[in-house]
Formats: structure tokens, sequence, C-alpha cells
């Protein structure tokens, strides 16, 4: 609704769904703290602020350990938020190298943290 009242502003942004997305996320987030909902504040939800240390050092040490090409393409992929024709344009190789790349580094991760990471697209252009 707040992205349908805003639109004539919202529509002009690099990425209105992404605003959109943002927008909805926190307003939900907001209203399980104000209900006093005990899921959003339970401990099992989620992970203690150590856990989350851990777990950042454990992500920051696999990618450390990657490939310098890997590292590059997931860097530009899921930090800088580069759609794959530019991340392949940046490191001049075709798309699918990106994809191929992308998907070698997630596999790599994914033995090393034995943890579920997101897929490549296999789609996009």
């Amino acid at each position: 609704m707040r992205a349908y009242v805003r639109w004539d502003h919202v529509k002009d942004m690099e990425r209105p769904a992404g605003w959109a997305y943002v927008v909805a996320v926190r307003f939900a987030l907001r209203r399980r703290r104000r209900s006093g909902d005990e899921m959003f504040v339970s401990g099992s939800v989620l992970p203690s602020v150590e856990q989350q240390v851990v777990d950042r050092l454990s992500l920051q040490q696999a990618i450390d350990e990657l490939p310098e090409r890997q590292r590059v393409a997931l860097v530009l992929r899921y930090y800088s938020d580069l759609p794959l024709d530019e991340i392949a344009s940046a490191m001049g190789c075709a798309v699918g190298t990106v994809k191929s790349t992308l998907h070698a580094a997630q596999t790599r991760l994914h033995i090393e943290l034995d943890d579920e990471l997101p897929e490549v697209e296999r789609d996009a252009p």
C-alpha cells in the first residue's frame, strides 16, 4: 500500500521492487515487535549474537579460501548486487562463465560450510 500511495516517486527509483520489499519487511518487523509476538522475540527463531558472529567468521574464512576468480564473482554478485551481464563485463568473460563460476563457488562453500546456499539464476541474461 505504501508503494502504491507513493508510486509517482517510487517508480523513478533505480530498484522500486527492492524499495517495496524493504518497506514491507520493516513494517512486518515493527508490527511483530509491537504485538509482542513470542516467536519473534524467542531465541529459537533468531540466532544469538554469538552464533551470528561465528557464522559470519566461518563464511568469511570460507570465502577467503576460494580461488580469486570465484571470490570476485561472489563479491560482485552478492555484495555489490550486480546483474550477471555487468559481472561478465567487469570480469571480461561470458555470462555463462559467470554462472558456472558462481555455481562452483557456491558448491565449494556449500561443502565447506555444510549449509544450503541460494542457487545461481538460470534464466538471467
